[in-house]
């Protein structure tokens, strides 16, 4: 496993003083991409041949928060291989050793002209030290639609901040969009648990986004889509 240390800042944290969970996520992307990297296997190379690595499911289980002004350390490395997918590790830890949350990812490799799903070839594989030699895939929960009313709405507009250098919305932001529309009075009284992100399709810059909320017990699912496309599915598990 690959280890990397963060400070984690004043703006990084909350009214409550504790990392922010956009902070959380960007910390185990950063991780990724150091890692990859580390061993050939960044994005630069792929942009060199005409390919990119895309998440497509993301699952991520917060234990607990760690406060600002403090030190985390986050492991990741490439799990495994299966068919056209390709699944991810994290794990972070607090200043004391406390493991803290820990996150998978699935992704698939596209070709960056045609926009097609592309095999990942033995070359390919053999650039990912650490993950496994036999073909498994990792386990995500569900993230189907709740049968529930929309009893949250807004829209937005992708801006220049939330592109990334693969020039679409960072995936990061549909996290962040979706969590911005949480009712405050439910942050104030109730502990993340799980994060769960389904990526559907990417979206551009000055595009129209719509944001449908749902709740259904301690869970508020959110449905981000641009006119009748829906680009990304985030469910908040509340303690």
């Amino acid at each position: 496993m690959y280890y990397q240390d963060y400070y984690i800042h004043t703006y990084e944290v909350d009214i409550h003083k504790k990392l922010k969970v956009s902070a959380l996520l960007n910390y185990f992307q950063d991780a990724m991409v150091h890692n990859a990297d580390s061993y050939g296997a960044g994005t630069d190379f792929y942009q060199s041949i005409g390919l990119v690595w895309v998440l497509i499911d993301y699952e991520i289980d917060i234990i607990s928060l760690p406060v600002g002004k403090s030190t985390v350390t986050c492991g990741t490395l490439p799990y495994s291989f299966k068919r056209y997918f390709a699944y991810r590790k994290w794990e972070m830890w607090d200043q004391d050793k406390n493991l803290i949350a820990q996150a998978k990812g699935k992704f698939v490799l596209v070709d960056i002209l045609t926009k097609e799903i592309v095999t990942p070839t033995k070359e390919v594989i053999s650039m990912f030290k650490y993950s496994s030699t036999t073909a498994q895939a990792l386990k995500f929960s569900k993230n189907k639609q709740l049968n529930t009313q929309v009893i949250y709405q807004s829209e937005d507009i992708v801006k220049t901040s939330y592109i990334d250098i693969n020039n679409h919305m960072n995936n990061v932001y549909y996290m962040i969009v979706a969590y911005d529309n949480i009712p405050s009075n439910i942050l104030e009284k109730h502990q993340l648990k799980q994060i769960r992100i389904t990526f559907k399709k990417e979206s551009l810059l000055g595009e129209k986004l719509v944001i449908e909320g749902r709740k259904a017990e301690n869970i508020l699912s959110f449905d981000i889509s641009n006119k009748e496309t829906l680009l990304s599915r985030v469910k908040f598990v509340f303690k």
